[in-house]
């Protein structure tokens, strides 16, 4: 089974594209882990996604997500061939905007 669940921030606002006749939206972001090093001291990593929300939730999404919303996005992991480069990213299927500004919640 290929599912991802992820909570974090916003890195830029979410932008609204078309190819073909599928809609979606492209958005970073932000996932922190804190952890407990071996000689006890507190670290804090940072790890970004590249998200594409497909589907009917693409214009929603990019109409309420803005940069630093803290968002959850429920999709699967994907990869492709780009330029040589191998491609990582999450295919959003769903998502929640947890921000008090968001018209979402």
């Amino acid at each position: 089974m290929n599912k991802i669940l992820l909570v974090g921030h916003v890195g830029r606002d979410a932008e609204f594209r078309t190819s073909t006749s599928n809609p979606y939206c492209i958005l970073a972001l932000a996932t922190n882990e804190n952890y407990q090093d071996k000689f006890g001291q507190w670290k804090s990593e940072t790890d970004w996604h590249r998200v594409k929300i497909i589907g009917r939730n693409a214009e929603r999404a990019a109409s309420t997500i803005k940069k630093g919303d803290m968002i959850m996005i429920e999709g699967k992991i994907e990869s492709y061939q780009h330029e040589n480069k191998t491609i990582i990213e999450v295919k959003a299927f769903n998502f929640k905007n947890f921000s008090k500004a968001s018209n979402d919640n």
